[in-house]
């Protein structure tokens, strides 16, 4: 490479404002995924409790 600093390559540059977006919204689709996950595990505890599996009541 010549001396040229990475940031004079636009093609290397970061674009923060577009990643700032990305990371927002993967962040907003993993914490429903969360919500989901423990709305099911709530639902599994419900059910194994109805069984007679003490330890989840």
């Amino acid at each position: 490479k010549d001396n040229k600093s990475v940031i004079d390559n636009p093609t290397d540059s970061v674009r923060y404002h577009e990643l700032n977006m990305l990371m927002l919204m993967e962040i907003q689709e993993h914490e429903q995924k969360i919500n989901d996950l423990q709305k099911d595990n709530d639902l599994m505890k419900a059910s194994l409790c109805k069984l007679g599996e003490l330890q989840w009541c």
